[in-house]
């Protein structure tokens, strides 16, 4: 399906407002951005009143994900004034603001992370920009340690790995490249959640689909995954 192929559009479904993107999918679908808003998808010849029928049946749980979403933003927005708390795996920083300084920047001094930052209205945003761009190169410096343990295990070996933020997954694995990506937001949950996230997509080289034989090769990879998933699912990525 072409870019130019999906037609997208402002509605109303009962007290929802939403974005409809028409085509591309078999069956109406929506999600609820990290910025609170509404997508709705829909196969092109899905009928209006049908689709706004759909967005008004799920106006609770969406009130319910807006609220969590919400909240996720206020704790994302206090982590990053200074004194906040940042975490990474299993370490808790302490972050500090240095501002007015002439170059922006972030480096981890003991237990504090610093922010160089110059003068602005802005510095919480500013702040939150560095601090996860430094999140990100620490959770990369992680991997090369990550990785071996769980291919020697699995008898695999991927062709390599990158770290970017993402809205909807932990990780994914591109069984033709052998490639595997990984949210750059578990750099701030526990470190049982990376490793569970790296042994999930690498047992994807040998079973691309959540069958039987894919829980069978994690629980042999990793057999606390369980546990870690109930991390992540009580986790919302906020990309």
């Amino acid at each position: 399906m072409r870019r130019a192929d999906i037609v997208v559009s402002e509605r109303q479904g009962g007290h929802i407002r939403y974005t409809l993107r028409r085509g591309g999918v078999r069956r109406v679908n929506l999600r609820v951005r990290a910025d609170g808003s509404v997508v709705v998808s829909a196969p092109t010849r899905a009928r209006l009143s049908d689709v706004d029928a759909f967005v008004s049946s799920k106006e609770s749980w969406i009130r319910m994900q807006q609220g969590r979403q919400s909240a996720a933003r206020d704790r994302e927005a206090s982590r990053w004034q200074d004194g906040g708390k940042v975490r990474f795996l299993d370490e808790v920083l302490t972050v500090r603001l240095v501002l007015d300084t002439a170059a922006t920047g972030a480096r981890r001094t003991g237990d504090e992370l610093l922010l160089s930052l110059p003068s602005s209205d802005n510095h919480t945003e500013l702040a939150r920009d560095l601090g996860r761009r430094w999140l990100a190169r620490a959770l990369s410096t992680e991997l090369p340690s990550r990785f071996p343990p769980f291919e020697e295990r699995l008898g695999v070996a991927c062709n390599g790995w990158r770290v970017r933020y993402m809205r909807s997954r932990w990780g994914s694995c591109n069984v033709r490249t052998s490639v595997v990506t990984i949210n750059a937001e578990l750099a701030s949950l526990p470190s049982t959640c990376l490793d569970s996230v790296v042994a999930h997509e690498l047992c994807h080289l040998l079973e691309p689909s959540h069958n039987q034989r894919f829980h069978e090769l994690l629980d042999s990879a990793y057999p606390s995954w369980r546990e870690a998933r109930n991390i992540l699912n009580a986790t919302l990525p906020q990309g």
